[in-house]
């Protein structure tokens, strides 16, 4: 996304918690409790959906989605997720929970308020755990904190992150405030609304450019978020739709944004398989390739892919 800055940061911060007994009042935010968390981590509400089962929440910087029994917050800019930690564990009270925290490479990241050491330091304060890098240093990579185990998960439990770099620049203008653009025409011209079918949608334009959007069915959710600078253009896509093999959903997002580079995170627990053979996109090649097993007792696997040169 992107709002008013020049250099805006694309690439986001993620916290993700999962508790070990569902919580009836976690999603209730009649007393504001949700926003309070938002503003913690210096970003702000502007639309939310429910389905009784899953709400989510649009942010200025991203999304929120709120289980009885899980937590998902992500977002982007300039922002300090971490800060938002004491008020969730204050929320969830006695429930124990097993924490991830997850940051991409930043492209400006001396505009950053914080890194991700720094970022590890304020949440050992809190919960313990180890940390791990997933691809190269030089390249697109993730940074990983995951807590020790607290609980656990018996059903099957899996995310994918695809997360683009310089997307074609025929669609920066798609993407932004103006030329008849709104939050409609972008989702069907695009080809965003047929990544999923049945999806309660709910998506914002931002001014002067950006774009974000939720999708949730029963305890499923996607979103994307678009920053369209044109020379830091940045898509993430997420979801915790679980396929037998991801290679169609992950050819139908990249067909959609055509970026020059692009990163696949596949995160599963004990009883997922930990690779669902995706294959390589046409035109792409994977650069790097790797696996690591979490304290948690999740595993990710981790892959770049870039246009292969004509």
């Amino acid at each position: 996304m992107v709002k008013h800055k020049s250099k805006f940061e694309g690439p986001e911060k993620k916290l993700e918690i999962l508790l070990n007994k569902k919580l009836p009042d976690l999603k209730d935010n009649s007393c504001k409790k949700w926003d309070r968390v938002v503003k913690k981590s210096h970003a702000k509400i502007i639309s939310y959906i429910s389905n009784g089962t899953l709400d989510a929440y649009l942010l200025s910087e991203s999304s929120l989605f709120v289980w009885d029994d899980r937590i998902l917050m992500i977002t982007c800019g300039d922002t300090t997720l971490v800060d938002a930690i004491p008020d969730i564990l204050e929320i969830i009270g006695d429930a124990k929970p097993v924490l991830f925290y997850e940051c991409r490479n930043f492209n400006f990241p001396k505009l950053q308020p914080s890194d991700f050491d720094k970022d590890i330091e304020k949440i050992k304060k809190h919960i313990d755990g180890s940390f791990c890098r997933l691809g190269p240093s030089s390249s697109n990579h993730i940074n990983v904190f995951s807590s020790e185990v607290s609980q656990t998960n018996q059903s099957a439990d899996e995310t994918l992150q695809i997360l683009m770099d310089d997307f074609d620049p025929s669609l920066l203008d798609k993407f932004s405030n103006g030329n008849g653009n709104n939050v409609n025409n972008i989702i069907t011209k695009t080809g965003i609304a047929d990544i999923y079918d049945g999806m309660k949608l709910d998506a914002y334009l931002f001014s002067p450019h950006g774009f974000s959007i939720n999708g949730i069915l029963n305890k499923s959710y996607f979103t994307i978020h678009v920053t369209p600078q044109s020379k830091f253009s940045y898509v993430s896509f997420e979801t915790n739709f679980i396929e037998d093999n991801y290679t169609e959903t992950i050819k139908k997002v990249v067909s959609i944004f055509k970026p020059e580079h692009f990163s696949v995170i596949l995160t599963t627990n004990q009883n997922s398989t930990d690779d669902k053979m995706y294959s390589v996109n046409e035109g792409y090649k994977i650069t790097e390739n790797e696996h690591s097993t979490l304290n948690s007792g999740y595993k990710v696997v981790f892959r770049n892919y870039r246009k292969e040169i004509k």
